[in-house]
């Protein structure tokens, strides 16, 4: 009985491998890796996006309506200080409505997310009406949804370019030659850390010039693997910034703000100048404007050989 029950048991086993050789699994059907998902255009009624950050120039609101006579625009830049007020005859909604459907804004309705563990930082809010009377809804402040750098960056781009044809936010030309105050940051990452180059000169009511200076892993700061400074000096050289903002034609980067869709693996830059009579020139991104390598070489240069030749004399920090 044994034998019979074990001759049973092999057989058994012969036709459950058997079955599993003839009849195997179904395979999972895969799609191919050239094969894309189809965008979907948005039919965009009304569009409005604000941005708020740590400076003036960060902090800006974007207006796009549909009425019978064109789209209304409204535009607030450098919190509030130019607006641009226009009807215009452009098919602003319908970029808008490509953009939204390549970065799937509707997916973003109802985002609402904050990182209370930062202090400062930027933020934003959307809001748009589609042609069927939905709304789209999403703010974050430190926190963003899903292919919000590239959104973002396209938005603006988009924006700039009606600024520059139907208003005059960011002059590109200076009256003056009188510059006061510097601001330049270079950042970018450095094996497993951050990479900064921040130097910043502006001139106090006394006549003293307030320094603030943070360099490490900069290959042109030399083999000191870190610099800071905080402080006060008697003069420095606003004649041969202005000349090197003359010669690569900065003023013409005003208003500069565009990322990279790798924006991660390029050095981040902020520029800000003020000359007397208030006109200033800011820019900033990890795509850059005309003559960026070489202006961006030799501010470079000259941070570094001032703080060579002066850093000795410099004046205690006066707090």
């Amino acid at each position: 009985m044994r034998k019979q029950l074990s001759g049973l048991f092999i057989i058994f086993l012969l036709v459950l491998c058997g079955c599993e050789t003839v009849c195997p699994l179904p395979a999972k059907t895969l799609k191919p890796k050239d094969e894309t998902e189809e965008i979907e255009v948005l039919e965009i009624t009304s569009f409005t996006f604000n941005h708020n950050g740590m400076s003036t120039w960060d902090i800006y609101s974007y207006s796009a309506r549909q009425t019978e006579d064109g789209v209304h625009l409204y535009l607030e830049l450098n919190a509030g200080n130019y607006i641009l007020d226009v009807v215009v005859d452009e098919p602003v909604l319908k970029r808008l409505g490509e953009i939204a459907g390549k970065y799937r804004l509707d997916k973003w309705d109802g985002f609402n997310k904050a990182n209370d563990y930062v202090l400062d930082g930027n933020g934003f809010s959307l809001l748009m009406t589609l042609s069927n009377g939905s709304t789209i809804k999403a703010q974050g402040t430190n926190s963003y949804p899903n292919g919000y750098s590239g959104a973002k960056s396209e938005i603006y781009a988009l924006f700039d370019e009606l600024i520059s044809t139907y208003g005059d936010a960011y002059p590109k030309t200076l009256l003056s030659d009188d510059l006061r105050d510097m601001y330049i940051k270079f950042t970018g990452e450095e094996g497993f850390g951050y990479r900064t180059f921040k130097f910043s000169a502006n001139t106090q009511a006394d006549g003293l010039i307030r320094l603030d200076i943070h360099i490490k892993g900069y290959e042109i700061w030399g083999n000191d693997p870190e610099y800071f400074f905080y402080g006060y000096c008697e003069k420095f050289p606003f004649d041969e910034v202005h000349s090197i903002v003359c010669k690569y034609d900065i003023p013409a980067w005003n208003g500069w703000e565009r990322t990279a869709q790798n924006y991660l693996e390029r050095e981040w830059f902020q520029i800000a100048l003020s000359y007397a009579g208030s006109e200033h020139i800011s820019a900033m991104g990890t795509l850059y404007p005309e003559n960026y390598d070489e202006a961006r070489d030799e501010l470079l240069k000259l941070c570094v050989e001032f703080i060579n030749e002066n850093s000795e004399s410099f004046l205690p920090w006066q707090g």
